[in-house]
């Protein structure tokens, strides 16, 4: 009889933290008590979710210094905080000598705001915006303002970890080959530069965007790739995820990259497809399950190795409601944990 024998070292998985996204449309706050009250009523249902990462796409001006006002709101209800880079009329890669320069300032801000909320991570966009003929020189200029705002990140002694962003093709870094060049030359900027991984921006590069799309490529086979690539150029400290899906059928194609995860679409909200496609679906479909494995098995393996920070995972959904957001999150924690939905 052959005796099992146990394995003293190998790593417990820690619980895995899932979180999603706060946005306000700043189009909706035309002076500072409606941008306020916006805030508050979006932070009321959350209050008992303080173990939840939530992460902040704060897009109105951050000159109007409105921002100021929900440092307390935030801080008080909600303290696992961090701040996305804002990209609305903002491009810190712009060709434009004044947009550039209000672009930095405005992130600066953000910075800032991530300080205040004593964030341990700030998300950033390299190049927020797309430009189809000079991919190279908005990258170069995208570069310039990373040392920029890594020089007011220092000498303010902030200590937030900046974290650039999987971003959808034109925009940089798009592929794997990409993405280790970029992280390269930022920790020449930034020693501790880190990583955030959006993986429906990855397959949508993969499976549509990018020059060498290929519809039928193993998305899970090369993300796994891409994450064990990447990890050894620059910590991944975050993922973002949405439920993403081509849809052919209709005028066009419908490019879905943040939706619930797993949800084909409005008119059957409490139908979920994580294992494959919905039936009679034509068009190319982000497995959720595969993806949550693979991103569950990196986590798992990060995690057993000492003086390695956490690794989260940001649900990304635009433009639904916060109870909608949280059922996408509570949905994710099952298909992470219990992969059998």
């Amino acid at each position: 009889m052959t005796k099992e024998v146990k394995q003293e070292h190998e790593p417990i998985p820690k619980p895995i933290s899932i979180g999603c996204t706060l946005f306000r449309e700043p189009l909706d706050c035309s002076n500072r008590g409606e941008h306020l009250l916006a805030w508050q009523q979006l932070i009321d249902p959350l209050k008992g979710n303080k173990d939840t990462p939530f992460e902040i796409q704060y897009e109105p001006y951050y000159e109007t210094g409105y921002w100021q006002d929900i440092v307390g709101l935030l801080n008080t209800n909600l303290p696992n905080l961090s701040v996305h880079s804002p990209i609305r009329c903002r491009d810190i890669a712009s060709e434009n000598a004044s947009d550039y320069k209000f672009a930095v300032t405005e992130t600066c801000r953000a910075m800032d705001l991530a300080h205040a909320l004593n964030s341990q991570v700030f998300v950033l966009h390299l190049t927020p915006h797309d430009n189809w003929e000079k991919r190279q020189e908005q990258l170069e200029r995208g570069l310039e303002s990373l040392a920029e705002l890594t020089d007011y990140k220092n000498k303010n002694g902030y200590g937030f970890q900046t974290l650039l962003e999987t971003l959808e093709w034109p925009k940089s870094p798009s592929n794997l080959t990409e993405t280790v060049s970029v992280l390269q030359r930022a920790k020449y900027i930034d020693p501790h530069i880190g990583f955030c991984v959006d993986v429906a921006h990855l397959w949508h590069n993969l499976v549509w965007l990018s020059p060498e799309a290929d519809r039928n490529v193993n998305f899970p086979e090369k993300l796994r790739e891409y994450l064990n690539t990447t990890e050894k150029v620059a910590p991944i400290r975050r993922f973002h995820i949405g439920g993403s899906y081509i849809d052919l059928s209709r005028n066009g194609g419908v490019h879905q990259t943040h939706g619930v995860p797993g949800q084909y679409n409005a008119h059957n909200p409490g139908q979920l497809y994580y294992d494959s496609p919905p039936p009679d679906f034509n068009g190319i479909w982000m497995p959720v399950n595969d993806v949550s494995a693979e991103i569950k098995k990196f986590i798992n393996k990060k995690g057993g190795r000492s003086g390695l920070k956490d690794t989260d995972i940001i649900l990304e959904i635009h433009e639904v409601d916060m109870e909608t957001q949280i059922n996408g999150v509570n949905s994710m924690l099952n298909s992470i944990n219990n992969p059998k939905l």
